[in-house]
């Protein structure tokens, strides 16, 4: 028995073109044959695993499970360093208020001590005659004299300030009771 397969719609790449497909043909009705059958296969059907190029249920499971298990971690991550830059943006404004002070008694003139409030905009309460730049995330300060020297104290305002930190850097002048971190010069 003599067998030739027909392929139908896309020509795979080593298949026959047109020309030799009819020349096949051609030679397969010369050809002395008992039996004569024609197979004809379309590659609109699915032949062969991934004929469409497409994914299989299981497989499509597997990677959202693995984006799953990936997200599960990432997010408890990215969700403590955010609140971990708030620690960081109360640090950042002490030191500030502290450079600015330095800079401020740098000029012979500026002598004494002298206390106030710094509210989020870097307005001092009462006025001194000196500016700070904003405080960040909304971020109040304390300005205290403290012998011949200062006690500036940042209340960091959103509470976002993880406690673990917190107690963590109590050595470095965290409160490890409230959202407030002190330095002194």
């Amino acid at each position: 028995m003599k067998t030739i397969t027909v392929y139908l719609g896309r020509q795979p790449r080593g298949r026959l073109g047109p020309n030799e497909f009819i020349g096949a043909l051609n030679s397969f009705w010369d050809s002395e044959t008992d039996e004569d059958e024609v197979r004809v296969n379309s590659y609109e059907k699915k032949v062969g695993r991934y004929a469409h190029g497409g994914f299989t249920l299981i497989e499509v499971m597997v990677v959202i499970a693995i984006i799953g298990i990936l997200s599960a971690v990432a997010i408890p991550n990215f969700i403590a360093y955010r609140d971990k830059a708030y620690c960081s943006g109360a640090e950042t404004d002490a030191n500030s208020i502290i450079n600015t002070l330095a800079a401020y008694y740098a000029i012979p003139v500026h002598h004494g001590g002298f206390s106030g409030a710094i509210s989020a905009d870097g307005t001092l309460t009462p006025a001194q005659g000196i500016s700070f730049r904003p405080l960040s995330h909304g971020n109040t300060a304390t300005i205290t004299t403290v012998g011949q020297g200062f006690r500036i104290s940042v209340t960091e305002t959103n509470g976002r300030c993880p406690k673990v930190y917190r107690q963590a850097q109590a050595n470095a002048g965290w409160s490890t009771t409230a959202t407030v971190f002190s330095k002194s010069l």
